[in-house]
């Protein structure tokens, strides 16, 4: 009985022992605990406003370098007098625009209410330049501290209209302006101006085009000086931007069209869109305001400025921020619309070959946009607002005159090119790049460039000249690189040049430090016409009869035109260059000048976006086509570092002196050409130095 008390006694127990740890359970050892989870990572920041903006641009940054350069048939100092900030492509809008100097007094006004980057292109032939300078002068030192924050100047002339002193870009403005004189552009008619009294057009779109290649940020505002934006444009538009929402995802390409207005004589510029409605009659207050406003020539060209949706978008609400109010597309009642519009670098340019006087100056730049599909798309809370005074229409003789001229034009010979460029489809057609080649080429075909002569060409059918000069700027502009090798199709480089170039770019050492600007020329060479183009310098040398192999290759190499132009390719230090020792990496070998023995020196050399350009007057036929370049350089004081090991070769063959009399009497002319008009503007431009000619 006993051993059952104590067992029952036991158990009682047990089962005690049991309720209490499941109420009360042990804490689990050290060693048996779980891992605790992972920190969580730390979340990244929100990108900053710039910071979207760059990823959904993609856009570079543009340097603001002074520079002098032929276009066309003009002389276009580029950022000749520069705004003290700079900026990134993705920080603000560049108010892009044109002028003579009489029209300066609007850019404080229009400054004041942009507060962004302005880039202005000035027409200054002749004795206008020197009043040109004045008015900046007067600008920068005398009026808003925003004109030298903001603005920078360029400045552009016909090649027959230099004037007769350019001053360096570092030395425009030796001393401040005299703020008690009043400024050229206060002071003139437009009777008193050179342009007035040769007679000359004004050249509006190369100042369009002029200042928008130059703008530094991605979003560029192309307008007109007289017109002036409602406030804070660009930092609104940016807030738009980087939302990324909505019709701004549209895979056709967009800009963002503004409307337009003009207002009485007496009137202020509407500061928003709420007084503007006022002002047109359909506000609040329009009772007290109503005409004081107009949509921008109404009375004069009503259809150039027929915005779609124009009157929804006067009685629309007003909101703080901007927003896509509307997408339209320039055709149907649209067709003849010239939109002022936010757009980038990438939208077509404006035709050079128009005037202001024979208007349609942005029509052709309007049909590009329709055919090319793109959105134009309105925003709500955005205008332009014409310098008071309502344009009305006067009678004008000989601008009609002009004006039939500008639409001949544009029908015979601008329609026709843009429709094989662009393309043609009913409404508007829209080119499809892809559709160049539509399919594969039969390879098994002989290719055109293996089975033609130079006669069967249409270029030799119709005489033509080939424009090398146009051709070495258009592919040197498009270079996406900082550093260039302009050269010909048939000169060969030496292997690998490009990579053991930015190896000695980057030691960044010795001459590489000069303050100079500089380029890096390539010797020139030929080889007989069975020889094999040379791999290497230690081959290259047994070519030319100063290598290991020499006698058994000697003569079979030369340096190049040395039968037909030695003095073109005389190249400083050419004889030590080539016993010199050969290594893996390129170094600077000798630091020469183009001057003295070489003073006719034609290098090809890698150098940068910021060298002078070829001059586009000289042809291939006529010789000396990068003469005018070499001057520049020369005075320009470049130092031309010579590399050690790289070298350019012609395809095989010896040149030898064919007479032409031909192209004898083309050479001709091209010398009458460079020695009475093209260096006369190259001394004006560039001044003189000491050993250059």
């Amino acid at each position: 009985m006993y051993n059952n008390r104590k067992t029952f006694i036991i158990k009682i127990l047990i089962i005690l022992c049991l309720i209490y740890l499941a109420v009360h359970p042990p804490p689990a050892r050290m060693e048996e605990e779980e891992e605790p989870p992972p920190p969580p990572h730390p979340t990244e920041p929100p990108l900053t406003l710039f910071e979207k903006l760059r990823d959904i641009t993609q856009c570079l940054d543009r340097p603001l370098v002074p520079k002098t350069q032929q276009r066309g048939d003009y002389w276009v100092l580029y950022n000749y007098v520069r705004a003290k900030r700079t900026f990134k492509c993705e920080e603000t809008i560049t108010y892009t625009t044109h002028a003579d100097f009489s029209f300066m007094d609007n850019l404080v006004p229009l400054l004041e209410r942009w507060r962004a980057p302005i880039s202005i292109a000035l027409h200054a032939p002749g004795t206008d330049f020197a009043l040109t300078l004045e008015s900046i002068a007067h600008l920068r030192d005398c009026t808003s501290a925003l004109v030298r924050e903001l603005v920078t100047f360029h400045i552009y002339f016909s090649t027959k209209h230099v004037p007769k002193e350019v001053p360096k870009h570092s030395r425009v403005f030796p001393e401040p302006y005299n703020c008690s004189l009043t400024p050229p552009y206060l002071n003139v008619s437009s009777e008193q101006m050179y342009k007035a009294q040769k007679k000359l057009l004004y050249p509006v779109n190369v100042g369009r085009n002029v200042a928008r290649e130059t703008a530094q940020t991605y979003y560029i505002l192309a307008s007109d000086i007289e017109l002036y934006p409602s406030p804070n444009i660009s930092s609104k538009f940016l807030d738009l931007i980087a939302t990324n929402t909505g019709p701004l995802l549209s895979k056709n390409p967009k800009v963002f069209p503004l409307h337009l207005f003009e207002v009485s004589a007496n009137s202020t510029v509407p500061e928003s869109k709420t007084m503007l409605k006022d002002m047109l009659g359909n506000g609040i207050m329009g009772f007290a305001f109503a005409g004081t406003a107009l949509p921008f020539h109404k009375k004069l060209c009503p259809g150039c400025h027929n915005i779609p949706k124009a009157k929804e978008w006067q009685l629309a609400p007003v909101s703080e921020n901007l927003h896509v109010f509307h997408v339209g597309k320039r055709n149907g009642r649209f067709v003849h619309w010239e939109p002022i519009f936010i757009g980038t670098h990438n939208d077509p340019l404006y035709d050079e070959r128009l005037s202001w006087e024979g208007k349609s100056d942005k029509m052709t730049q309007g049909y590009a946009l329709c055919v090319l599909n793109y959105d134009f798309l309105i925003l709500d809370n955005a205008f332009l607002v014409h310098k008071p005074g309502i344009k009305i229409y006067k009678k004008d003789a000989k601008r009609a005159m002009l004006a039939g001229k500008t639409n001949q034009l544009i029908k015979k010979i601008i329609f026709p090119e843009l429709k094989v460029l662009y393309g043609v489809r009913k409404g508007c057609a829209v080119p499809k790049h892809s559709r160049v080649f539509p399919e594969p080429y039969n390879c098994s075909l002989t290719p055109p460039y293996l089975n033609v002569s130079s006669e069967q060409m249409y270029k030799a059918q119709k005489k033509l000249l080939y424009p090398v000069n146009v051709g070495r700027n258009v592919a040197r502009e498009t270079a996406q690189t900082y550093y260039i090798l302009a050269s010909d199709i048939e000169l060969y480089p030496s292997p690998n040049i490009s990579s053991k170039f930015l190896d000695l770019i980057a030691t960044n050492t010795g001459p590489l430090l000069s303050k100079n600007p500089k380029v890096f020329p390539l010797h020139l060479f030929e080889v007989s016409a069975n020889s094999t183009v040379p791999e290497s310098k230690t081959m290259l040398k047994d070519m030319l009869g100063n290598g290991i192999m020499g006698f058994a290759f000697a003569g079979t190499a030369l340096p190049f035109h040395k039968k037909l132009c030695p003095g073109c390719h005389n190249i400083p230090k050419a004889k030590e260059w080539q016993l010199a020792p050969v290594s893996e990496n390129l170094h600077v070998f000798h630091v020469g000048k183009r001057n003295g023995r070489f003073v006719h020196w034609e290098p090809i050399f890698i150098g940068t976006h910021n060298d002078p350009l070829y001059d586009e007057r000289l042809s291939w036929e006529g010789k000396s086509d990068k003469m005018t370049q070499g001057y520049a350089l020369c005075v320009l004081n470049y130092d031309f570092l010579i590399l050690d090991n790289a070298f350019l070769v012609h395809k095989p063959g010896i040149k030898i002196y064919k007479k032409d009399a031909k192209r004898a009497m083309l050479a001709g002319k091209t010398n009458q050409l460079i020695k009475k008009i093209i260096f006369p503007e190259l001394k004006v431009l560039y001044g003189v130095r000491k050993g250059c000619a």
